[in-house]
C-alpha cells in the first residue's frame, strides 16, 4: 500500500472571505464565519456555550466536526463528529484523538492546522491537500473556528469543511485504496 502524504496551506479566514468570490463559491462556509463572527462581537473568540450546532443550516452540519484541546494542544479530542465525516470516512471519530485518524499523514495535518488556530487564536481556512495517494491530488477547504471558554485560551475548535467539486472522485479513490471504504459524499 502506498503511503500518503498530505500539506497544508492556510490564511486568516478574514482574508479568504473578503474576496466575493470566495463568499460565493464557499457560500456554506462563509455563513457560518459570518455566525462565529457575530457570536465573537468584540471578544477574541466566542464562548461555545453560546453556539448551537442546531441552529446551523441543516446543510452544513454534516461536514462539521468539533475538537476540545487537551493541555494546550497537546491533543486534540472529536466531541462531535459530522455525518460526512463518517460517510467518507466509516469512521465514528466522536470521543476519540486525532491521532486515531487515518491515514496518519491526514492526521498530521489536522492537528498543525488545530495548533496553527490555538497559536494565533483566530478563524483560519486550511486547505489541505491530499498528495501521493497512488499518484491522485485532491484538497479539501476547512473552515476553523477557535471557541474561549475563559477569554485567554482558545479550548473549543470548530471546523466545517468543502471538497472541491473537482476533488470528489480523487478523494473517493484515495478513501477506498488507503482505508479500503467506497465513501459517499452527502451534500456538500
Amino acid at each position: 500500500m502506498s503511503e500518503s502524504s498530505s500539506t497544508l496551506t492556510s490564511v486568516a479566514a478574514a482574508e479568504f472571505f473578503i474576496l466575493a468570490g470566495n463568499r460565493k463559491r464557499y457560500s456554506q462556509l462563509a455563513q457560518l464565519f459570518d455566525q462565529w463572527l457575530e457570536l465573537r462581537a468584540d471578544q477574541f473568540a466566542p464562548d461555545y456555550s453560546r453556539f448551537r450546532i442546531s441552529n446551523l443550516d441543516y446543510a452544513i452540519a454534516p461536514n462539521c466536526v468539533c475538537v476540545d484541546v487537551i493541555n494546550g494542544g497537546e491533543d486534540f479530542v472529536y466531541r462531535y463528529w459530522g455525518g460526512n465525516y463518517a460517510d467518507i470516512s466509516t469512521m465514528e471519530m466522536a470521543g476519540k484523538s486525532i491521532g486515531n485518524l487515518q491515514p496518519e499523514s491526514l492526521s498530521n495535518a489536522a492537528t498543525r492546522s488545530y495548533r496553527e488556530v490555538l497559536e494565533l487564536k483566530d478563524a483560519r481556512i486550511s486547505i489541505i491537500e491530499l498528495l501521493d495517494v497512488y499518484d491522485l491530488q485532491a484538497n479539501t477547504i476547512t473552515l476553523r473556528l477557535p471557541y474561549s471558554t475563559n477569554q485567554q485560551d482558545v479550548d473549543v475548535i470548530f471546523s466545517s469543511f468543502v471538497v472541491n467539486e473537482h476533488s470528489k472522485g480523487d478523494v473517493a479513490k484515495a478513501a477506498r485504496h488507503t482505508l479500503g471504504v467506497d465513501p459517499k459524499f452527502g451534500s456538500f
